[in-house]
Formats: C-alpha cells, sequence, structure tokens
C-alpha cells in the first residue's frame, strides 16, 4: 500500500473508532496543522525540522487521545 493509502487508511480507522467521518478528522488535523505553519512562518529564526516535530508531537497526542 502507498505511503499517502495507509495514511487514509489508518485515519479512516481512528474516524471509525470515535464514530465520526473521516473528513472531519481529516478538518482537524489539517486545521492544527495550518495553525502550526502559520506560527512558524512568523519567525524568522525558525526551521524545517522543528516545525516536523511539532506536528509530530501534536498529531501523536491527538492520536493517544483518540485511544487508537
Amino acid at each position: 500500500m502507498p505511503i499517502a493509502g495507509w495514511h487514509k487508511a489508518r485515519l479512516k480507522r481512528i474516524a471509525e473508532h470515535v464514530g465520526s467521518s473521516g473528513t472531519a478528522l481529516g478538518e482537524l488535523i489539517f486545521n492544527n496543522m495550518n495553525m502550526m505553519f502559520i506560527e512558524f512562518v512568523k519567525r524568522d529564526e525558525a526551521r524545517i525540522p522543528e516545525l516536523r516535530a511539532a506536528i509530530r508531537r501534536q498529531n501523536r497526542i491527538l492520536v493517544a487521545a483518540i485511544g487508537v
């Protein structure tokens, strides 16, 4: 399965677990990442590895909170 397909399948399993649509879950994750990116570009000293680490950290918490 391609990586994008793997992520889509995982999001679908999470959405089924919490009883909401995959679209709503995707929007939640996108909105969070979008806000982090907006804050990232405001800082001159910001580096891509910092942004990627923050995205991983926050998404890990979100998935753990869902319990999947």
